[in-house]
């Protein structure tokens, strides 16, 4: 694979701030991924009022990273749409803010499309 963007993972929340970062440091725990440039972080902010965008934007990330804000909260199927809208991935990895990533899920996941791709 070369260096294009593979993997647009779009992380949607909701008034989340804390959980988001938790989830932010699990991101940076990952195994490492050869090529970065593969992966972009996408975060879209679904109308939150507790500064989730804002501790997003200024996460420092071993990833791209681009964030989005709906000016009020509609639903997490608007939120998707949104981040697939910004997406430039050739494949998508949705997640909710309040999980937590194990420590091989982008190598894994770029194995999978490697091997059905």
């Amino acid at each position: 694979m070369n260096n294009q963007t593979i993997i647009s993972c779009i992380i949607i929340g909701y008034n989340s701030k804390q959980e988001l970062t938790n989830l932010l440091k699990s991101i940076n725990n990952t195994a490492g991924v050869k090529n970065k440039e593969q992966i972009e972080l996408i975060y879209v902010d679904d109308g939150s009022s507790d500064d989730s965008k804002k501790a997003f934007d200024i996460y420092s990330l071993q990833y791209r990273k681009k964030s989005f804000a709906l000016l009020k909260n509609q639903g997490r199927s608007r939120a998707r749409h949104a981040g697939i809208k910004q997406a430039s991935g050739k494949w998508l990895l949705f997640l909710n803010s309040s999980v937590v990533v194990e420590k091989n899920i982008f190598n894994e996941y770029l194995q999978i499309i490697k091997n059905h791709a």
